[in-house]
C-alpha cells in the first residue's frame, strides 16, 4: 500500500504507447491514486496523443509528448517487423550507459517522489541511478517479448540481460491478472485485474443506427495499432450487426463505425453481444460480463499465456486470422514509437496462406 507521506510532491509516469493497451491498464491505479491524494502533481511522459490520455486520466497532468522507449515495431496489429524492432533496441543499446544518465539527469531536475513504468525500463534504470523509488506496472514486459521476437540475433542475450536488469531494479513489477510468465525477475507481485467498467447501452446504439435491439451486435476492435480491414466486402448473416473502429466506414447495412454509435469503447463492449479481438490485456478485462470472446491464436501462441485465466473468464473460441475480403493479408504499415526513423522497411510476404483463407472464412460464418 502507499501511504500519503510517501507521496508528498509528485508522480512520474513512463507509458509505453505500443496501442492503447498500456494507458488503458495505467489510467484507473493513477485516478485511485488521486482520490487519496488529490493534490499529487501528476507527469505523464508518453507519445501518445493528449486526447486520448485525457479519455483515461482524470484532473490535470503535466504531458511530455515524447517516445520513452523502442517497444517492438509493427506492420499492424498482428505482425512484429522483427528485423526493424532488432535494430531499434541495438540502436538503443549501444549507447544505453549514456541514455540511462541523461534519463537520471532529468529526473533529478523533476524531483518527483516516484516514478512509476508501464513498461518501459529505461526511467526503471533512470530511477535507480537517480536514487528514486519506481514501481513497473503491467501484464508483460518487453524484455520477454523481445527474447521471444529477435532470439538468435547477434546482440540480442546482451541486450536481454540489461533489460531484465532494468526491470529488477524496479521496487516492485506489479502483475495485473491476468499476465506472463516472468520467471527471471524476484520482485514481481500478482495482483487482480484492472480495468474500467462500461455500461450496458444496446439500446441507444441500436436507436441510433436503426438496427433491431434484437440483433447481434459484434464489435470488432483489433487494439490501436492501425490495421486496415475491408470490412465492407464481408457477407454478414442476417440479424447480425458488426460495429467496428474506423471512420472510413461508410456505415449503412451491418456494418458501422464506433464514432457513429455515439458510446465510448467500453460502453461499446459492455453493450456487445460477442468480440472479435486480437489477443490483448483489454479485450480480455473490459467485459461487462464473462460471454463470447473471439481472438485470433497466432498472438495467443506467443508472449502471453492467459488461455487457463479465459477459460475461467469467457465462453472463448478462436478464429484463425482477419483477413481482407479479396484474400490477401493486412497492408503493412510500420507502427512503433521510431517507425520514421527507419531508413528501409523489412520485406513482408503479401501471398496468402493457402489454407488459412478458407479456414478463417468458415469459423468467421460460424462465430456470427
Amino acid at each position: 500500500m502507499i501511504e500519503r507521506t510517501a507521496l508528498s510532491a509528485s508522480l512520474y509516469v513512463a507509458i509505453s504507447y505500443h496501442g492503447f493497451g498500456h494507458i488503458a491498464q495505467t489510467g484507473p491505479i493513477v485516478n485511485a491514486l488521486r482520490t487519496r491524494i488529490p493534490d499529487l502533481r501528476l507527469t505523464l511522459r508518453c507519445a501518445a496523443p493528449l486526447y486520448v490520455l485525457q479519455g483515461h486520466f482524470r484532473g490535470s497532468f503535466e504531458h511530455i509528448a515524447e517516445p520513452v522507449d523502442d517497444a517492438m515495431q509493427m506492420s499492424n496489429s498482428l505482425d512484429v517487423l522483427a528485423p526493424a524492432s532488432y535494430a531499434a533496441y541495438l540502436e538503443t543499446h549501444r549507447q544505453w550507459g549514456i541514455r540511462v544518465g541523461f534519463e537520471a539527469r532529468r529526473l533529478r531536475e523533476l524531483r518527483p517522489a516516484l516514478v512509476l513504468a508501464n513498461i518501459p525500463y529505461l526511467p526503471l534504470a533512470a530511477a535507480a541511478e537517480a536514487g528514486i523509488p519506481a514501481l513497473a506496472l503491467c501484464s508483460l514486459h518487453w524484455g520477454e517479448v523481445f527474447c521471444h521476437d529477435c532470439r538468435g540475433r547477434p546482440e540480442a542475450e546482451a541486450i536481454s540481460r540489461e533489460i531484465n536488469a532494468a526491470y529488477a531494479s524496479a521496487g516492485v513489477f506489479l502483475n495485473p491478472e491476468p499476465s506472463m510468465p516472468m520467471p527471471g525477475l524476484s520482485n514481481r507481485r500478482a495482483v487482480g485485474p484492472i480495468a474500467r467498467i462500461g455500461r450496458h447501452r444496446k439500446g441507444e446504439i441500436a436507436a441510433r443506427l436503426g438496427f433491431d435491439p434484437g440483433d447481434k451486435l459484434v464489435l470488432l476492435f483489433l487494439g490501436g495499432i492501425p490495421t486496415p480491414v475491408r470490412y465492407t466486402q464481408w457477407r454478414i448473416p442476417r440479424g447480425v450487426v458488426l460495429l467496428v473502429f474506423g471512420t472510413h466506414i461508410d456505415g449503412g447495412g451491418a456494418v458501422h463505425p464506433i464514432e457513429a454509435a455515439g458510446v465510448s469503447y467500453i460502453d461499446a463492449l459492455a453493450s456487445a453481444d460477442a468480440l472479435v479481438t486480437k489477443p490483448g490485456y483489454g479485450s480480455f478485462v473490459l467485459q461487462r460480463d464473462p460471454g463470447p470472446l473471439h481472438p485470433p491464436p497466432g498472438l495467443a501462441r506467443g508472449t502471453v499465456r492467459c488461455g487457463g485465466w479465459r477459460d475461467r473468464r469467457a465462453a472463448a473460441s478462436s478464429i484463425e486470422r482477419i483477413w481482407n475480403g479479396d484474400g490477401s493479408p493486412m497492408p503493412s504499415t510500420p507502427y512503433g514509437p521510431n517507425a520514421s526513423r527507419r531508413r528501409s522497411r523489412p520485406r513482408v510476404s503479401t501471398r496468402p496462406q493457402p489454407s488459412s483463407l478458407p479456414t478463417s472464412t468458415r469459423r468467421k460464418r460460424a462465430l456470427l
